[in-house]
């Protein structure tokens, strides 16, 4: 098909997205074409793989009292693929609290209707009180909500009554966050690519942020420190037991990647020949596994697996690795599952003589 990102996207929506997909673009708000919505009524049905690479017989089946024209037939692609980004941008939205938040009070400012943004604004900031997710996003809204509070009083004549510290407090806390976050991954990219990148105001921040307790900050300073700045086992350390202590307040995606930072030092110590470092990546293996954090929709890749088994058996840790074959098994990927268990229990085999 020459659009073929349109038939890539459908194709990627399960059947709950598909269902409602179908009902946004009922919406006369999204879509008052019925052509659009009858191609896309088709295209969420076929799934013949001859007709989805040509477009003269999808334009034949979804308008079979129509001759094929190409040109409106272009414009009908068009017109639908908008529509569904437009979905996937709602759908988003509406699993983001935070961002229907930062919405609302939007367009309680453009409407000036100061009282319901008053009312949303101390509903949030009640809500903000009780919050225990910590991500850089997290305190970005924070500032944001700091921001609509300070402008809605100010626009009151309520000059006296500014909030400027704590907005102060709250972009400087999200700035840090954000940066030091971003730091971590830079750094880990470095020691790949062997590329250097000039990371600007890095050592201000570090600096400023030594007091600071907000895990998005104290938590990535960690890292940083006991990774690339001035690596040691005590800031290791360190940094271990704040990811064993905030890491249920970050995002899935956030605490995976915590965790490979963790992983990825590791194993360059045992490169280094420091074999302590196995008992620390296995101890990580563990806890990443157990708590789901290393899985990705309840899979286990089977680079991981095989990592596990090859440190646990360095480790002489034969039992317990006997076990994880049997245990694990079924979260590996069916394609690989047969392949990566034969391989892993001839190891474990040969480590047994």
């Amino acid at each position: 098909m020459s659009n073929s990102r349109l038939i890539e996207l459908v194709s990627h929506f399960d059947a709950s997205e598909r269902r409602r997909a179908g009902q946004f673009l009922a919406l006369p708000e999204v879509n008052r074409r019925s052509d659009v919505q009858r191609l896309y009524e088709y295209l969420s049905r076929e799934t013949d793989v001859k007709i989805l690479a040509d477009d003269a017989l999808i334009f034949q089946n979804a308008f079979p009292d129509e001759p094929y024209n190409a040109a409106k037939f272009r414009l009908l692609k068009t017109y639908l693929l908008r529509a569904l980004e437009r979905f996937l941008v709602f759908q988003e939205a509406d699993r983001d609290p935070t961002t229907q938040n930062t919405l609302l009070l939007r367009a309680y400012a453009r409407k000036e209707l100061r009282r319901h943004q008053d009312y949303e604004l101390r509903k949030q900031e009640r809500a903000a009180a009780k919050r225990t997710e910590a991500a850089a996003e997290t305190l970005f809204a924070d500032y944001l909500r700091q921001h609509d509070l300070t402008t809605l009083r100010a626009r009151e004549g309520r000059t006296g009554d500014l909030p400027l510290q704590a907005t102060e407090r709250s972009l400087d806390r999200a700035f840090w966050a954000y940066k030091l976050r971003q730091a971590c991954y830079t750094r880990s990219h470095e020691t790949v690519t062997k590329t250097h990148y000039h990371i600007e105001h890095l050592a201000e921040i570090l600096r400023a942020s030594e007091q600071e307790v907000e895990p998005a900050v104290a938590l990535y300073r960690a890292c940083y420190l006991a990774l690339f700045h001035d690596p040691s086992d005590a800031r290791f350390r360190h940094f271990r037991e704040l990811l064993g202590t905030h890491r249920d307040r970050f995002p899935l995606e956030e605490q995976r990647s915590l965790y490979l930072l963790a992983l990825n030092y590791c194993i360059r110590q045992i490169n280094r020949n420091r074999l302590d470092y196995l008992r620390e990546a296995l101890d990580l293996y563990r806890s990443g596994i157990d708590t789901g954090t290393l899985l990705d929709r309840g899979r286990m890749s089977r680079f991981t697996f095989n990592n596990v088994v090859g440190i646990a058996l360095r480790l002489n840790e034969l039992d317990w690795t006997e076990g994880f074959l049997r245990d694990h098994a079924n979260q590996l990927d069916p394609d690989w599952r047969v392949r990566t268990l034969g391989l892993n229990a001839a190891r474990l085999s040969y480590a047994r003589r």
